[in-house]
């Protein structure tokens, strides 16, 4: 069935630089396999990539070493640094891109996370990004005491609240209060996030842009399918990434978000040249 026509004569194009590896998109033509923990090549490309007028860095992540029969494998897509200490130094070098991290639901804590994105979030100025992720397989769960295979439901029931808490946390801190002002600071002008038997306080004031933005893979008509439970959004908008059936021009799924965020072009077959 043919994908409905909405018409938007007014859409703009952004560019999304997608990087599942890091600064070197083919590993095996890099110069070096240590270019992967190279400050100097991830700088350059975040900066060449915003004089390129590209909107969004968008990285991939992976949370173990990958592995055949024992032995780690021996092609240098492995061992990813983290992205939010990463795009912390990335924020430092480039003015105007945005930066968005891969993060995984199932092994981390919603807490947590809330406050390293925010404090990117905040200290970029407003420029970052949260793509949405969940794991399936044990060999990763194994790196968090968390061994054997996460079942599709109970994955994406925990990605929903982990993903509601995190919100829940950026929309928590009361409108118009500074740190060090008497809206701030009065008893009772800070509330706590309460979800479950889990208590929260919410620690840092929004960025300019209220929240990171968030991504999720798949089409929205994919997402609509998804079982119960599955993250279809937030308050604030979604952006999704998919990798199309055939290459050739991109274009924006589905009629606009109520917030208008930018349509994501992914990766494309074929390696632009420089």
């Amino acid at each position: 069935m043919a994908a409905p026509h909405h018409a938007r004569p007014d859409a703009r194009l952004h560019l999304a630089g997608f990087f599942g590896f890091g600064p070197a998109y083919v590993w095996s033509e890099a110069e070096r396999n240590d270019v992967y923990y190279d400050f100097a090549a991830w700088r350059r490309l975040a900066q060449t990539a915003e004089r390129g007028l590209f909107s969004t860095l968008f990285l991939g992540d992976s949370q173990r070493l990958r592995e055949h029969l024992g032995r780690i494998t021996d092609h240098s897509v492995t061992g990813r640094p983290d992205q939010l200490v990463l795009f912390a130094h990335l924020a430092a070098v480039t003015e105007r891109i945005g930066l968005v991290a891969t993060l995984n639901t199932t092994f981390t804590d919603p807490v947590d996370l809330a406050r390293r994105l925010a404090t990117v979030d905040v200290l970029s100025g407003g420029r970052a990004g949260w793509n949405v992720v969940t794991t399936d397989n044990d060999w990763t769960g194994e790196n968090f005491r968390r061994g054997g295979e996460v079942g599709h439901s109970d994955r994406y029931r925990n990605a929903e609240e982990h993903l509601g808490t995190v919100e829940a946390l950026w929309a928590a801190w009361p409108e118009g209060a500074v740190p060090g002002s008497d809206a701030w600071s009065v008893p009772g002008a800070l509330s706590p996030v309460v979800r479950g038997a889990r208590r929260a306080w919410p620690q840092l004031p929004p960025s300019p842009q209220g929240q990171p933005v968030l991504f999720q893979a798949g089409s929205p008509r994919r997402a609509a399918t998804s079982p119960p439970g599955t993250p279809r959004g937030s308050s604030r908008g979604t952006c999704s990434s998919r990798r199309p059936r055939r290459s050739g021009a991109r274009r924006a799924v589905g009629p606009p978000l109520p917030h208008e965020p930018p349509p994501v072009v992914p990766q494309t077959e074929r390696r632009a040249g420089c």
